[in-house]
């Protein structure tokens, strides 16, 4: 077997005389070339370890931050999927000893982690990267065990402060639609993150913050009553329904009334003197207006999966 390289040092060299030749070059710029010149490298072997596809795939996917592992890492593991061995060598499944393991591969994984990885002016990432003094030679399964431990950190605090967002979220001007988007947002969040939220949860939410509000108190104790048992999004459409109900009844009770303010006592007792098809117009006025506002609303129609779900509750 020929020497094993030293990729970390020669990424870095080639790099640096990357951005000394091309001073006008962007990061990704200098990496895509890095990747080039590399795989031309007679004594790394990297054409043999590392193919070509896979290398330009790689310099497309997102950068590495300390924000975003739950979205790089799956891309990452995808990309490396047709090398053999590749992701049980860096996950460890396979790990140093056996008889599987390539330590030339792994070292090669470490220079893909490293050119997939944000150096922007504005990404900390290369504060987790760095060899640190004392710690055993990198590899890429080193680093990215190193990787997963520091930054999966942050998905837990993300995922603490979602926790936190559902006993903060609240109903906003008695919007049942904005409200029930943003219990959905807070679930999908989780759920990016690997968690699986309890929908019994989403719907006691659901409910909490529509107690709040005088308007839907009845509604509430009515449905749990009726339906204790039914899901959010029944539970949710249900109360969107009466909301929407609600606010269509109040245009139409405001509507009325302006058409009352616009007819004085006066001009309504001539109203009911005149008899004569001029007058038919005057009369439909307050209909015709109360029609108007009605128009750009439609009457909110369950799905059938709701309307199934309705009468199995019936």
């Amino acid at each position: 077997m020929p020497p094993r390289v030293d990729s970390v040092a020669l990424l870095e060299r080639t790099m640096q005389m990357i951005r000394e030749t091309h001073t006008d070059w962007d990061e990704d710029q200098v990496l895509e070339r890095t990747f080039s010149l590399m795989n031309l490298q007679p004594n790394t072997n990297q054409a043999e370890k590392i193919p070509k596809s896979v290398l330009s795939i790689i310099s497309q996917i997102v950068k590495l931050n300390e924000n975003n592992w739950a979205i790089w890492e799956p891309m990452f593991m995808d990309c490396i999927r047709p090398i053999k061995n590749a992701k049980r060598i860096l996950t460890e499944e396979i790990p140093s000893g056996h008889t599987n393991y390539d330590e030339e591969l792994d070292s090669h994984l470490l220079g893909l982690i490293l050119s997939s990885c944000d150096h922007g002016p504005t990404s900390r990432i290369d504060t987790y990267t760095v060899q640190e003094q004392g710690e055993e030679e990198q590899l890429g399964s080193t680093l990215y065990k190193k990787l997963k431990a520091a930054l999966t950190i942050n998905d837990e605090v993300k995922l603490s402060a979602i926790h936190d967002r559902v006993h903060e979220v609240k109903l906003a001007q008695r919007n049942i639609v904005n409200l029930g988007k943003e219990l959905d947002q807070i679930w999908n969040d989780a759920a990016r993150l690997g968690s699986r939220m309890d929908e019994k949860l989403k719907k006691s939410t659901l409910y909490r913050c529509i107690k709040d509000d005088w308007l839907y108190t009845q509604t509430v104790d009515s449905l749990k009553a009726a339906q204790p048992g039914c899901s959010y999004e029944y539970a949710y459409h249900a109360l969107a329904k009466k909301h929407q109900e609600a606010e269509l009844s109040g245009r139409i009770r405001a509507t009325a009334r302006v058409a009352s303010n616009r007819n004085p006592a006066g001009q309504a007792g001539e109203h009911r003197q005149c008899h004569g098809p001029e007058c038919s117009g005057s009369r439909r006025a307050p209909v015709e207006s109360m029609a108007v506002v009605q128009s750009p609303w439609r009457p909110w129609t369950p799905t059938d999966s709701h309307a199934k779900e309705e009468r199995a509750h019936m």
